[in-house]
């Protein structure tokens, strides 16, 4: 009698399995253009304005604008260390994800002294079958882009104006909630099993 047991670890960054880079940060100079993002170095950076058409920097609305901005770029996105600069591409990464496979292979004699029953079970993804919330699997957008933020540039500043304090001007479709604008794959989530007999004479 034998008894075989398999077990497969994956990791990766993405779905696609392999480290994927993020992010080309976007922000709009048109309508539909995108590009690397400037990280502010702080409220009194001379590079940029807070207030509408960097008219009223002094003011109230500005510098809780600012605030806004930096708590958001600084502490939700971790770029900080990028202040005073353009954000370079693919200069972080989506999070590692990890799935757990199972194979147990027994093997046991037939009715012949020479034949063999072989009973085989797979199980995919044996973490989301312990824990709905383990093995799940989140991608980012393909090209690693992420639309952080709406901006314009007003006499050679980066406005970052756009909206009312303080939840607008933000990129189009930008999700607090999921910063990193993840989709789950609800087809790699999942956990399968398979099982198997073979009589082998």
């Amino acid at each position: 009698m034998l008894l075989l047991i398999h077990i497969k670890k994956s990791s990766w960054g993405g779905a696609s399995g392999y480290k994927q880079k993020a992010f080309g940060y976007e922000f709009n100079l048109n309508d539909d253009s995108s590009s690397l993002l400037y990280i502010p170095s702080g409220y009194d950076d001379p590079l940029v304005c807070w207030s509408t058409d960097c008219l009223d920097e002094g003011g109230a609305d500005a510098a809780a604008r600012a605030d806004y901005i930096l708590n958001h770029l600084y502490g939700t996105l971790g770029l900080e260390k990028y202040a005073g600069t353009i954000a370079p591409r693919g200069s972080l990464q989506f999070p590692y994800q990890s799935t757990l496979d199972l194979k147990i292979k027994q093997v046991l004699p037939g009715f012949r002294p020479d034949d063999e029953v072989i009973i085989t079970l797979g199980i995919e993804n044996l973490l989301n079958m312990l824990n709905d919330e383990w093995g799940v699997i989140e991608y980012g957008y393909y090209s690693g882009r992420i639309p952080v933020i709406d901006l314009k540039i007003v006499d050679g500043k980066y406005d970052f104006s756009d909206g009312e304090c303080c939840n607008s001007g933000l990129g189009f479709g930008y999700d607090f909630e999921d910063p990193l604008n993840l989709t789950t794959s609800f087809t790699q989530s999942v956990w399968r099993a398979q099982l198997g007999f073979v009589y082998k004479f």
